[in-house]
């Protein structure tokens, strides 16, 4: 019975990290919107925007990968608990 709300608890856990990660994907997307949006006012008011301003894309893929391997490990902790429950069974 407690392995079952230890499960359960995990699961809701995960579920809520998915949800706060599609969050954060719709959070950035829009920023980069906003971004690209302004880049383009800019432009038409004659500005020019620093290169130094702007993340390149090499930073941007950085903190990608540097977060989806934090996902990744965050998983496969949970994956590693549900298997030690499911053993104990």
């Amino acid at each position: 019975m407690i392995k079952d709300s230890r499960l359960g608890e995990l699961e809701t856990q995960l579920g809520e990290e998915k949800n706060r990660n599609a969050r954060l994907q719709d959070d950035n997307a829009a920023l980069e919107m906003r971004i690209a949006e302004l880049v383009a006012a800019l432009a038409l008011a004659g500005q020019q925007v620093p290169s130094q301003d702007m993340p390149s894309a090499q930073d941007t893929a950085s903190d990608n990968r540097r977060r989806l391997e934090e996902m990744r490990n965050k998983a496969r902790s949970l994956q590693s608990l549900y298997d030690q429950i499911l053993e104990n069974e």
